[in-house]
């Protein structure tokens, strides 16, 4: 009887659940899918240590082959020229009479003006890195590189075009943005003004030449958000505390072009 005993107590021992296992199953949904907040941390930001590294780390994990490195060096650079005709012509301006200097100065300019990201720095914001576009099962875990993300893994299904009073996960609306969508984002402690804009804008876009008669736009509290409110398109970020309508009209206008899939027209999904 002694040693039956002692047999049971070591498989009540050993079957016992391990307690990070528990912790997993306490972030689940019930219907099995993990629960995003529980087990995805949203959007980190690197510190200044380690914005060398948050650079070349991409969102999905896997480490970039070497065409993607070089892709990634030339479209980290602000003015999104090519590296040795830029320093060349820095160089030899810099030897020139002031007349020189300001001709060759303005041969720059308007250079630059002529490549899609440097066009209008001011209207389109921050030119953030392409972190890939590929498609994740729902409930996959991707931690952002960027806050707010304007690329990078996402899921298969996009949202529809909408008002979302609670936050819509992010996982959804990275898919909008590769369609060509603006998504406008605000903190839940913003000012309420702020968020008025938003709506006001989202109400009185111009016309979507890819898509006449439907504006792809969507408005979302984001508690993650590092500033009060943003426009976003794909790889374009426009934020601050507050942004004036006209100014998101001209985001909408201008900078939605780098989306891969710009003439995607249809509608979203509810998720």
């Amino acid at each position: 009887m002694l040693r039956r005993l002692s047999l049971a107590a070591l498989l009540i021992v050993a079957c016992a659940p391990d307690p990070e296992e528990r912790a997993l199953d306490a972030g689940a949904d019930p219907d099995g899918a993990p629960a995003p907040d529980a087990m995805c941390p949203v959007a980190p930001t690197p510190d200044a240590g380690e914005d060398a590294d948050a650079a070349a780390i991409r969102p999905d994990g896997a480490a970039p082959d070497a065409g993607e490195a070089a892709d990634s060096a030339a479209t980290s650079r602000p003015d999104a020229a090519a590296p040795d005709a830029g320093e060349a012509a820095d160089s030899a301006a810099a030897s020139l009479p002031d007349a020189a200097t300001s001709d060759a100065g303005e041969a720059e300019d308007s250079a630059a003006a002529s490549l899609p990201d440097a066009a209008m720095p001011d209207v389109c914001g921050a030119l953030r890195e392409d972190r890939g576009a590929g498609h994740i099962d729902v409930g996959t875990c991707v931690i952002y590189a960027d806050n707010p993300p304007s690329s990078g893994p996402h899921y298969g299904r996009w949202a529809p075009a909408r008002e979302y009073p609670q936050p819509l996960d992010r996982r959804y609306w990275v898919h909008n943005l590769e369609h060509g969508w603006l998504v406008l984002l605000y903190r839940p402690d913003a000012d309420p003004a702020a968020v008025d804009d938003l709506r006001e804008a989202m109400g009185s876009l111009p016309d979507d030449p890819d898509c006449p008669g439907f504006h792809r736009v969507l408005l979302t509290a984001d508690p993650a958000l590092d500033s009060a409110v943003a426009a976003v398109a794909w790889r374009r970020v426009l934020e601050g505390d507050r942004l004036a309508p006209e100014a998101i009209r001209a985001f909408f206008a201008e900078c939605r072009v780098a989306a891969p899939e710009l003439r995607v027209c249809a509608n979203g999904s509810d998720p």
